[in-house]
Formats: structure tokens, sequence, C-alpha cells
């Protein structure tokens, strides 16, 4: 069992470490220049998009350490590393994918 444990936090690690380069490689690289892509000029559609941006950007910033405490409390330690850093991995899939599709 010990070993099955530390092949999981190892992989849990790495793909945690993936996700982080991953994201700040797109923040650095890209960062909201799709926004811009998307509305093709339209000053109002710009506007309205970078508002929803940073509101999405907040709330989920508010509610994802939130919802990671909620998890550890209620499952052991390792089955809520494991669901977070899924959840960091398809996320960061979910943000490379709209990246692909928008450029």
């Amino acid at each position: 069992k010990q070993w099955y444990q530390r092949r999981v936090r190892g992989i849990m690690c790495a793909m945690d470490v993936i996700s982080k380069l991953a994201k700040e490689g797109a923040g650095i690289i890209i960062g909201r220049d799709w926004v811009v892509t998307v509305c093709q000029g339209d000053r109002a559609r710009l506007a309205s998009l970078n508002v929803w941006t940073t509101r999405t950007d907040e709330v989920f910033g508010i509610i994802s350490p939130i919802a990671m405490s909620y998890i550890r409390q209620k499952l052991s330690l390792m089955t809520s590393t494991i669901i977070g850093s899924l959840g960091y991995f398809v996320c960061t899939l979910i943000q490379y994918s709209l990246i692909l599709f928008v450029f």
C-alpha cells in the first residue's frame, strides 16, 4: 500500500507542476490577448468580456480555497490531494483547448 501512495503522490505532484508551469506560460505569453482577438475591434464587447473574465477570475479565486478546505475536511488528505490536482489539471487542459480554438 505504501508504494501505491508514493506513486500516486508523485504523479499528482508532477501533474500539479506541469499545470502550474503551463498556466504561468500562458499568462506570460498570451495573457488576455484572446479577448481582443474574439472581439475583433468591438470596444463595447471588449469591455464586457474584460469585466466578465476579471469577475470570473475573482470568484474562482475566492471559491477554490473554500471548496478545497471543505473537501479536505470531509475526505482523507490523499483523496483531497488527488481531487485538487485532477481539477487543476483539467482546468489547464480546458484553458489550452480554448486558446487553441481561438487562435
